[in-house]
């Protein structure tokens, strides 16, 4: 697992001597809660009070709480079964299908929705958290006036009092996310004809340059579309077009077609370490400055301009070798850029993907429905510094936290917001907002896809959404149910028909527009440090910072959470004398944060890359560094940056070195060119863990397979299992000692001496057919079933962890505390009820989703037949962006999981251990081009 001459796959550079030590334990140092030469007696003392007080006051659970039926239940509620509604939730203004479970009339999961073009049955981290969002502890639950309790009538009383004073909205701003939805669009409309002095402007911290680049090619603004699943040559310029929070999903399933049938290949320029850059078969490592050099340069090797760029003799012979490649595959290639490539690079793209034939196939353009602007928010910020301001409101962005303005001195100021946060702090008036699953409304999806989203249930608290409160400052108290209704004008019939499908109709918005050429100079070389600033790849901007889940969820590449780092390349750390956890001070021009040092092999080596999003105030805590400070004018690469060593350490929450494998390989890959000399392996090899004669089921025998192949390490499975699971979090003080919760981790591993590619591997209980896990319960707690599961009995565990000492995987988790929250009432209606709450002192683990397994079983008694292949479903399958997860019975011989078993470069994780897990992988199989192989 370390990087050693011998070995070929690992994760970390070479930990210390300290580091290397704590592995031989069963849990890393400052694990345990007693330390010092008398931890021993110590804990012989607490435990023999406690057992003494045991018999007085054991099994504390919380008090029964009875509840009585109704006599007549509501028609669409079956008590124990669940029902599921069709909508969109928005990205970035944009809606993706997703289907929401609800049980009693409780939401409880979020899972994309199978016939939506957007999501294809997949889920990504963010929309599956939203769900944590909802029922959230600090959601504000009242309308608040100088922080004291207040009422939706006395904010109506207070803003006709101001427009007395401002009828035609003098001097009045409204901010709001981005929301290209028509009910939206319609409402802003009405709103700016009332009062057409008001400027209303769609409000997004993260400005790209992409619209920029489209007006300057075709004179209007349209957003680039792509189809992943024709060209077999891809190169991306730092686009982690995986990521992408729009159309991540459909990127990543329609790449996946060719990549399962090892079709296509995967280049990548990039300077951080992204999914897309880990799953290319080539990748070069660069600066942002150096990033549009090679762009240049590879429109001159194409015929695309006469320019040509001042290259390393290495970077020019691998542009050369691309374009051969892309000329020899016209009419099958592909290029894609980052939306924050100055728009003339952009630009310079878009004619490349002209000139190779992608048009019309594998890129085209659809509108943006954007808002047209009178104003920007350079204006805003000028206007407030001229006192030009008279009324300031906020619908759901907190422009204090990213653009450091003060409204306390504007004379009228609300804001709508689901949480407290920096701007509702300045704010006169503290609006509720509601949940999306609580309030109608519609959504466009980019693809054109209209969808009228229902609500799941009434209000939780006296909130509004965002039609619901310009209804009311319209003067027109109509609820959004009427609104939408209204709007759409529908016969009861298609009403219905649009809500039971999640679709209501498609627009045509895919344009192939001809454009005009632009010309390119390149910068001026400037041999600094650049720093970068990206949006986090769970937080965004910060707007999800109070999302336990996703403060928890490792990144995918660096594996740390809970606060950001700066992160940089070993070389770069060496030579300013860093290492892991050092606190340094970035400064650009006069202004400075301080945050940690993280190392991460793969990066640019003149680079900083620095996450927004973080040094939120998290219920009263903050958790990282806000970066937005050092956003000057929206420059997210900031050509020169100082760094200095503070002097001072702060330990960063990182799970790499958590759960390994030492002195083992559980990892292979092949090039493509070698995978039919793969052998299959025996799997029927001698074990070391004798068991009993288990039964064997005569119907069923379930297993997993799962495709390193497609797996891009994007941790939507790691969510679908702690959401479908009631799984918790731990918090930063548990990570750091080793306690995460997660049923799932995934594992990264590096590769090659420039650590130029990155492998990931999902790795969860396995269900061993002889599992170490079982000889050593002294209690029995975990057994096998006849169908082969390894299951955790948790009544009958009394926490003495020999199993997870004993599981070579170190897949099993231990709850050290009650992480579990028991007493918050919102979060108690979150938890899935089909599946035990533990407590703790109570071993947990992957259990193959058994609660969906025993549904299917019922359903398949009742109508007389065996399960059919594919109806059981895991939550981590379902949502997976790629399918890289199958499950099923392999007793089945038809069945895909047995197809994927009986492949010859099929094998199981230490399998030589003799285990014989039922999970088996796929090996990645690599793809390079015979020219830049070294």
């Amino acid at each position: 697992m370390y990087r050693k001459d011998l070995k070929t796959h690992w994760t970390s550079e070479d930990p210390s001597t300290e580091v290397l030590e704590s592995l031989h334990r069963e849990f890393p140092v400052d694990a345990s809660i007693f330390e010092g030469p008398d931890s021993r007696r110590d804990f012989l003392k607490l435990m023999g009070a406690s057992f003494a007080l045991g018999g007085m006051n054991s099994c504390v659970r919380s008090p029964l709480e009875k509840i009585v039926s109704s006599v007549i239940a509501p028609v669409s509620v079956i008590p124990g079964k669940s029902i599921f509604f069709s909508r969109s939730l928005s990205q970035n203004g944009f809606g993706i299908g997703v289907l929401v479970e609800s049980y009693m009339n409780r939401p409880i999961k979020i899972d994309g929705h199978p016939d939506h073009p957007m999501s294809l049955g997949a889920s990504s981290v963010a929309l599956q958290a939203d769900i944590l969002n909802f029922y959230a502890q600090d959601r504000i639950k009242i309308p608040l006036r100088k922080k004291f309790d207040s009422s939706w009538m006395a904010f109506h009383e207070d803003w006709k009092k101001y427009l007395i004073k401002n009828p035609a909205g003098e001097g009045l701003w409204i901010l709001h996310e981005p929301d290209y939805s028509p009910g939206f669009h319609h409402m802003r409309s009405l709103f700016v004809s009332k009062f057409p002095q008001a400027q209303f402007i769609s409000y997004d911290s993260i400005d790209s340059k992409r619209s920029e680049a489209s007006e300057l090619l075709f004179g209007r603004d349209l957003i680039p579309f792509f189809d992943f699943s024709k060209p077999k040559v891809i190169l991306s310029f730092d686009y982690d077009f995986f990521s992408d929070p729009v159309s991540g999903l459909k990127y990543s399933r329609d790449f996946a077609k060719l990549r399962s049938k090892n079709k296509n290949r995967l280049y990548s320029v990039e300077t951080d370490y992204s999914l897309t850059g880990a799953m290319a078969d080539h990748r070069l490592a660069r600066t942002h400055q150096s990033i549009q050099f090679l762009i240049l340069q590879l429109a001159f090797e194409l015929g695309v301009t006469l320019a040509h760029a001042e290259l390393k003799i290495e970077d020019k012979e691998w542009i050369k070798s691309v374009a051969r490649e892309f000329k020899k595959h016209h009419g099958e290639a592909l290029i894609v850029g980052s939306e924050f490539l100055p728009p003339e690079v952009q630009a310079l793209i878009y004619q490349m993907n002209e000139k190779l034939g992608a048009f019309q196939d594998s890129m085209s353009f659809v509108k943006s429905h954007a808002h047209p602007e009178n104003k920007k928010k350079s204006d805003l910020y000028q206007a407030l510094k001229n006192k030009k301001v008279s009324g300031l409101i906020t619908l759901g962005v907190n422009p204090i936290y990213d653009s450091h303005i003060n409204i306390s001195k504007v004379p009228f100021t609300a804001s709508l917001q689901q949480s407290e946060n920096e701007t509702t702090e300045q704010s006169y008036w503290v609006l509720p907002e509601s949940h999306p699953l609580e309030c109608w409304s519609d959504a466009r999806s980019i693809n054109g896809i209209i969808t009228i989203n229902q609500p799941l249930c009434s209000e939780m608290y006296d909130s509004k959404n965002t039609l619901e409160f310009l209804s009311l400052i319209l003067d027109d108290h109509q609820s959004s149910h009427d609104f939408i209704k209204g709007l759409w004008g529908l016969s009861q019939n298609d009403w219905e028909k649009a809500l039971r499908s999640g679709q209501l109709k498609k627009e045509t918005v895919i344009e192939h527009p001809a454009f005009k050429k632009v010309k390119f100079t390149p910068p001026h070389t400037i041999n600094n440090i650049e720093l970068h600033l990206k949006a986090d790849p769970y937080l965004y901007d910060g707007k999800f910072a109070n999302n336990g889940w996703l403060q928890e969820l490792p990144r995918p590449i660096s594996k740390t959470c809970w606060g950001n780092v700066a992160l940089l390349s070993p070389d770069l750390a060496k030579e300013k004398k860093l290492k892991n956890n050092d606190v340094v001070k970035i400064s650009v021009d006069e202004i400075s944060i301080e945050i940690p040092v993280w190392i991460q092999p793969g990066l640019a080596d003149s680079a900083i890359i620095v996450n927004l999003g973080h040094g939120r105030k998290n219920q009263g805590k903050k958790y990282g560094t806000n970066a937005f400070k050092l956003l000057s004018e929206k420059r997210f690469f900031v050509l020169s940056a100082d760094i200095s060593k503070t002097g001072s350490v702060k330990e960063v929450a990182c799970t790499q070195l958590h759960h390994n494998f030492p002195g083992t390989e559980p990892l292979r890959v092949v090039d493509l060119g070698d995978l039919k000399k793969v052998k299959k392996e025996d799997k029927n090899l001698p074990t070391l863990f004798p068991t009993a004669p288990i039964p064997q089921s005569e119907k069923y025998a379930w297993a997993m397979s799962i495709d390193l192949n497609l797996c891009n390490g994007c941790n939507a499975c790691v969510i679908g299992c702690q959401s479908e699971n009631n799984i918790p979090i731990v918090g930063e003080e548990q990570v750091k000692v080793g306690r995460e919760m997660h049923w799932i981790r995934i594992d990264r591993y590096y590769e090659g001496p420039d650590y130029s590619k990155v492998h990931f591997q999902p790795m969860a209980c396995v269900h061993c057919e002889k599992a170490p896990c079982e000889v050593v319960c002294p209690v029995g707690a975990t057994n096998h079933n006849d169908e082969g599961l390894n299951q955790m009995v948790y009544n009958r565990c009394v926490g003495t962890r020999y199993c997870s000492n004993n599981c070579p995987y170190k897949v099993r988790r231990f709850n050290f505390l009650d992480y579990n929250d028991r007493y918050s009432r919102s979060l108690k209606l979150r938890s899935n009820p089909e599946v035990t709450v533990r407590s703790r002192g109570v071993m947990e683990k992957c259990s193959y989703c058994v609660q969906r397994i025993s549904e299917a079983k019922i359903n398949a008694d009742l109508e007389d037949r065996n399960i059919r292949d594919g109806e059981i479903k895991t939550a981590c399958q379902v949502v997976c962006p790629t399918q890289a997860i199958t499950f099923g019975n392999l007793l089945d011989p038809k069945s895909e999981v047995s197809h994927k078993h009986a492949e010859a470069h099929s094998y199981g994780v230490l399998a030589e251990l003799g285990t014989r897990p039922r999970t088996e992988y796929l090996y990645r199989v690599k793809n390079p081009q015979p020219d830049l192989l070294s």
